[in-house]
């Protein structure tokens, strides 16, 4: 016990500090060991991602040119914009057939094309007094703001066709923000041909990042141009496309509309029945060429039955220009007998691809300038009940539009509204012919443009080597926007040349390795079947062109 020396007062306190000292700063280094560790782990979750399909092409000597595009994502999942400072490389099939700095790869030069949606669905109504063109404007100038200076942009806007175009430009951003900011909403929904638009725009050197950024808050109604068309020329020019959808998803359901339009003889007055003309064509000619037909019942004091129904744009305005003012008003009649007609069963569904029924939903636009004036039902009580009857049945709305001015007791505008709030439609009051147009163009945005169809704006972008972004409200779209912006900078773009000559069918195996951080891909080429490609079917498909070969002789033996 001699060799053990006590400490007692000043002394032992401070032993003691220095114990709790050394214990302190041990926990410290503890701490600081296990951050760094998870630091370390962090920074081995960082991944690489290639980003959509390799891109095959077949240069003009023959070589199979392969195009890649790859994100570096943090530790948390979001890409970056710096790579690190080191080389990457490509391997095909284990063989190294390119190597790239990385940092040259950030200073890669892009085109962006803006496509903005104007249609009269981005205007505020009564019903959704929020006016969706405001944000957008909002979003797209922000859009611009934020873009590099130096990346040379362009700009498109549309509604039911492309209507302006700013070509791609770097100095003058000035111009483009004040096109968007006096943009005005009005028509349709043509997004596919606003696409095709673009695409002449962007270059043709091969080394460029291509994007476009497109925004639409509904169905597209109103194109020639196909999404499969859109898909392969964005292909064939290397065109990311981001897509921004903005509102809820629509019902995809096949449209079928009945016009019950007043040729009585007071449509000629004030030239009446010309307008009338022009906005039932119009009308028609936006009708949805995939999923929307048309009949139409004109009326006076007599009429025939519906036509049946047609996505004939042609037929149908043949037919609208033949109307001719005549007689009288019935106009209790033709509605009943309208409403009877489209609630029969056989109406209520529509051959669809490989004909397959699918659901309708039928609506009415009722026209008249005119007040009832007899037929068989001729008191107003008796209609309502009959007309309430009908619609419990069938849930047809009726859109009614009233032409003319009721202070002059030319139309009964309380019974038009009372049509239209029993069916669930909607009054429209229309004092001045000349603006038929326009309410047609109107009813043909709220009929068939019910909201964004999310699976053709997803393989848009997804087909094109681009990403889907969605806003629930337009509040939103300054955030979408930004984010499309990430992803437009953070993607990088690697070209290469393989060194396989054959084109067999047989799958290559792609890897792109940049420092630690690796991705895998692979492609396949499209070509003869040879047992190279896959053993089981190229003896299935031999089998076959034996039994082929064999069959004549198989028939000659029966015969």
């Amino acid at each position: 016990m001699s060799g053990i020396r006590k400490l007692s007062g000043p002394q032992a306190s401070l032993g003691l500090r220095g114990q709790w000292a050394v214990r302190v700063a041990a926990m410290i280094v503890a701490i600081a060991g296990l951050f760094a560790g998870l630091n370390g782990e962090a920074r081995q979750r960082a991944r690489l991602e290639q980003i959509g399909r390799p891109r095959v092409e077949v240069t003009a000597e023959g070589r199979l040119q392969i195009t890649l595009q790859f994100q570096v994502l943090d530790a948390e999942g979001r890409p970056v914009r710096q790579l690190p400072a080191t080389h990457g490389a490509i391997y095909e099939d284990g063989q190294k057939v390119r190597e790239f700095e990385a940092q040259k790869l950030v200073g890669q030069e892009r085109e962006v094309m803006l496509v903005l949606d104007t249609s009269g669905s981005m205007v505020g109504t009564p019903e959704r007094p929020l006016d969706r063109l405001d944000k957008a404007k909002e979003a797209a100038q922000q859009f611009l703001q934020q873009l590099d200076p130096r990346t040379p942009c362009g700009l498109v806007l549309f509604h039911h066709e492309p209507y302006r175009t700013l070509p791609l430009q770097v100095q003058d951003r000035g111009a483009l923000q004040s096109v968007i900011l006096h943009a005005q909403g009005a028509g349709g929904t043509a997004y596919f041909d606003a696409a095709m638009e673009v695409m002449q725009q962007f270059s043709s050197s091969g080394d460029k990042a291509r994007a476009l950024v497109m925004l639409t808050d509904g169905r597209d109604v109103n194109s020639r141009t196909t999404l499969s068309q859109v898909i392969a020329e964005a292909q064939t020019r290397r065109v990311n496309i981001y897509t921004i959808g903005l509102g809820k998803p629509g019902a995809n359901l096949y449209v079928r509309s009945l016009l019950i339009l007043d040729r009585s003889g007071s449509m000629k007055d004030g030239n009446k029945i010309q307008y009338l003309r022009q906005a039932a064509s119009r009308y028609v000619e936006l009708l949805p060429a995939d999923h929307a037909d048309c009949s139409l019942l004109p009326f006076d004091h007599i009429f025939d039955d519906p036509t049946n129904p047609s996505s004939d744009k042609h037929g149908l305005q043949e037919q609208i220009r033949e109307l001719q003012p005549r007689g009288g008003n019935h106009l209790y009649d033709a509605t009943l007998a309208g409403l009877r007609w489209l609630a029969r069963p056989s109406l209520a569904t529509a051959s669809g691809e490989r004909q397959r029924l699918r659901e309708c939903r039928r609506v009415i636009i009722l026209l008249t300038d005119g007040i009832n004036e007899g037929g068989q039902v001729q008191k107003e009580q008796e209609f309502f009940a009959q007309l309430a009857k009908l619609h419990a049945q069938a849930q047809i709305p009726i859109f009614v539009i009233g032409l003319g001015d009721p202070r002059r007791r030319e139309i009964d505008e309380r019974v038009l509204r009372q049509i239209a709030q029993i069916t669930g439609g909607r009054y429209y009051g229309v004092s001045d012919p000349k603006h038929l147009q326009a309410v047609f163009e109107q009813l043909s945005i709220d009929i068939h443009d019910e909201g964004i169809d999310e699976a053709a704006l997803r393989e848009l972008a997804e087909k094109t080597g681009g990403r889907y972004f969605h806003a629930a409200e337009a509040g939103q779209l300054a955030q979408e926007f930004s984010r499309a912006l990430q992803q437009i900078e953070t993607t990088f773009t690697v070209t290469y040349l393989s060194p396989r000559r054959r084109q067999d069918g047989t799958p290559s195996r792609i890897e792109i390795r940049l420092g630690e951080l690796q991705a895998q891909a692979s492609y396949r080429t499209h070509g003869v079947i040879t047992p190279a490609a896959d053993m089981r079917v190229f003896f299935v498909l031999l089998a076959l062109l034996a039994a082929l070969a064999a069959a004549p002789m198989l028939w000659r033996r029966r015969a």
